[in-house]
């Protein structure tokens, strides 16, 4: 197999050749250069996309944790009330919340708060 390669060389023109040579020469640095550029550009995109995808979730989990902090609030203010004291109709707690995972509870509070607020908010004319 390599004789034969090496006998269609032998038997090429000198001038066919050298432009194949020259070919070689210019391809082959391209080549390297290129796959080089394209893994340094995979390598920088990925970068940017974990980063990108980090602060995501920090931007994700800041705004769950303001949403906690205001039910923490309103749950301590309702608890603290006197209008909620003067209530005839107080807030059942079921036993089911417990197995409940935190968005279910978050969602459960929710509309639990949103029955005693609304009673409790004066209309407006």
């Amino acid at each position: 197999m390599i004789q034969k390669i090496k006998q269609c060389f032998n038997n090429i023109k000198y001038r066919s050749k050298l432009i194949l040579l020259c070919i070689l020469v210019s391809f082959l640095p391209l080549s390297v250069m290129g796959f080089f550029c394209y893994n340094q550009t995979i390598n920088l995109l990925r970068t940017r996309e974990l980063d990108s995808l980090e602060s995501s979730i920090l931007s994700v989990s800041n705004s769950l944790d303001s949403k906690v902090n205001t039910y923490q609030n309103l749950l301590a203010y309702l608890a603290n009330s006197n209008v909620l004291s003067k209530k005839s109709n107080p807030i059942k707690y079921n036993t089911t919340i417990f197995p409940l995972t935190s968005v279910e509870l978050l969602i459960f509070l929710n509309k639990k708060i949103n029955k005693v607020i609304k009673p409790i908010t004066p209309n407006s004319p």
